[in-house]
């Protein structure tokens, strides 16, 4: 599974996406105070919990190889660029108002010298990996 922190929800908090197979999972971290029990005190004594809660899971026509969040210029969140097999790369943000993904673009490399892989021989074929400067 890959995994991605990301600003998707409308409340401008950051989300822990992860990316399996041929879907995408959103989680939202809620933090609850509360009085705690004998084993678990902290310097005030009371307990925190922190749990991790689904609040959207998306579909796609293909199995996610490698995602990387990114910050567009004068977006209010972030975007997803995910990539596929066979050099199909998407760029998808959440759209509050339909509680769905809108794909912003969508690119396909049909050069083989721009797929990754090219030219290892054989039947080599690595996934397209999404890099950029830092996470």
């Amino acid at each position: 599974m890959r995994r991605r922190a990301a600003c998707m929800g409308a409340s401008g908090d950051r989300n822990l996406v992860v990316a399996g197979t041929s879907q995408l999972y959103v989680y939202r971290l809620n933090h609850d105070s509360e009085t705690s029990s004998k084993g678990d005190r902290n310097t005030e004594g009371k307990g925190h919990k922190e749990k991790l809660e689904l609040v959207a899971c998306f579909s796609f026509f293909g199995n996610v190889m490698s995602m990387a969040s990114v910050q567009l210029a004068g977006a209010k969140r972030d975007a997803l660029l995910l990539s596929f097999k066979d050099a199909k790369l998407s760029v998808v943000e959440y759209d509050p108002g339909t509680h769905d993904l809108k794909t912003l673009s969508l690119h396909y490399f049909e050069e083989p010298e721009l797929r990754v892989g090219h030219g290892l021989g054989t039947d080599a074929f690595l996934f397209p990996m999404l890099h950029r400067g830092s996470y």
